[in-house]
């Protein structure tokens, strides 16, 4: 799933004309997740709860 949310982040980038997206920041009541491509076969998802800092 993560890899699917990387690359409808990627094409919203380029259909709103913001170029090449960084990472991916999806914020929730109960923490945040961040996705980020490592080349062009690998994607990280960090998780942290929302008392992280």
């Amino acid at each position: 799933m993560s890899a699917s949310m990387l690359s409808l982040g990627e094409r919203i980038g380029r259909e709103l004309a913001r170029g090449n997206i960084d990472r991916i920041v999806v914020e929730g009541e109960k923490g945040y997740g961040v996705l980020v491509a490592c080349g062009t076969e690998a994607v990280l998802l960090v998780l942290a709860s929302a008392a992280v800092k």
